[in-house]
């Protein structure tokens, strides 16, 4: 919950082009997929 709403804050922030460097590579790094994560959470709803 807390990441969600740090990521949605950042994305307002970032919108704004109110980032700097640093913080908007953190921010991109967290919204890049994370493969093995996300395909391992999905595949267990379909069983």
């Amino acid at each position: 919950m807390v990441i969600k709403d740090l990521k949605q804050q950042l994305r307002k922030l970032a919108l704004e082009k109110k980032l700097s460097k640093e913080t908007l590579d953190l921010f991109t790094e967290m919204e890049r997929p994370n493969f093995s994560k996300d395909l391992a959470t999905s595949s267990t709803t379909w069983f």
